[in-house]
């Protein structure tokens, strides 16, 4: 094998490791949302981390229109809101990886996916919302976090704006 080749192995090798990684964070804000672990949400964010969140209130719960929670404070101010959050934990899915796609460029990535949030009432589970995402992200200190996390509705095409249509062909 020549050098040439050995680096371009080595490239396609990190580029896998990278999106391995960004595809475990994103699946784990999720678990961690689900199962109340606070720190470990917030800590998935970069210090000055952006939530950029368009929500719908409903029975009591959520927010009512667009809402950005900017920073750590903020981020803990959503995940701790007993009127938004906190009134379904313990009860909640969120799916956030349906359909994934991510494109890296050196520390910084960005990634479209679909999100539900599915909600346990009584013995049935029930859609509380679904929507469409773009994740900006940066390896901080060789680990990924979020910077930005933009949700709006479902058939919403401010996110997935840059997606062009050749970015699927093979």
């Amino acid at each position: 094998m020549s050098a040439d080749e050995l680096e371009q192995l080595r490239r396609r090798v990190a580029q896998l490791e990278d999106e391995r990684a960004i595809r475990e964070l994103i699946s784990r804000y999720g678990h961690f949302a689900d199962l109340g672990y606070e720190d470990a949400w917030v800590g998935q964010w970069t210090e000055d981390g952006v939530y950029d969140l368009l929500s719908v209130r409903r029975d009591g719960a959520g927010y009512e229109g667009t809402i950005l929670f900017e920073g750590r404070d903020a981020l803990y101010r959503h995940i701790r809101d007993p009127a938004a959050h906190k009134a379904m934990e313990g009860r909640s899915l969120h799916v956030q990886d349906i359909n994934l796609v991510a494109r890296i460029d050196g520390d910084d990535a960005v990634a479209e996916s679909y999100s539900m949030t599915l909600l346990r009432e009584g013995n049935a589970m029930v859609l509380r919302s679904a929507g469409m995402i773009r994740w900006t992200l940066r390896r901080v200190d060789g680990h990924w976090r979020i910077l930005r996390k933009t949700r709006r509705p479902a058939g919403d095409p401010e996110v997935f704006a840059g997606i062009a249509p050749e970015a699927a062909e093979p």
